[in-house]
């Protein structure tokens, strides 16, 4: 299943690709950075690789920035990756009833999800 990333991490996406910008917006959520205008030598380049650091200087260079939490996206794409929902509840800190409210909405032309209950991992007991 392929989740698409919010309108406002789009630019980022589209630059480094899916899974470097989600790994930089899992690390630095909720945080404010200091984007440099020129990239060379910067501690931006030095600590997320300079795609990173060249994409958010085009789109916000010489600004702070709040990187966006996105958290039904990182919800979704953990889903995705096959975690169960108290897992999802560690690596996002939410509560199981976050995870849950934030999958019974519809996102970005998805349909709203019910992850079932039960874990796979468990044997049948009848």
């Amino acid at each position: 299943m392929s989740v698409p990333a919010p309108a406002n991490i789009e630019f980022l996406v589209q630059a480094v690709g899916d899974d470097a910008a989600f790994t930089f917006i899992e690390q630095l959520a909720g945080q404010v950075i200091s984007i440099p205008r020129r990239v060379k030598g910067s501690r931006l380049a030095l600590l997320y690789g300079d795609e990173i650091a060249s994409a958010l200087s085009e789109a916000r260079g010489g600004d702070l920035w709040l990187v966006p939490v996105c958290r039904d996206w990182r919800i979704r794409r953990y889903l995705a990756m096959g975690m169960t929902i108290g897992e999802i509840c560690q690596r996002a800190g939410v509560s199981k009833r976050a995870v849950y409210y934030s999958l019974s909405k519809p996102y970005r032309g998805q349909k709203a999800i019910r992850p079932r209950l039960s874990d796979d991992r468990q044997i049948d007991l009848f």
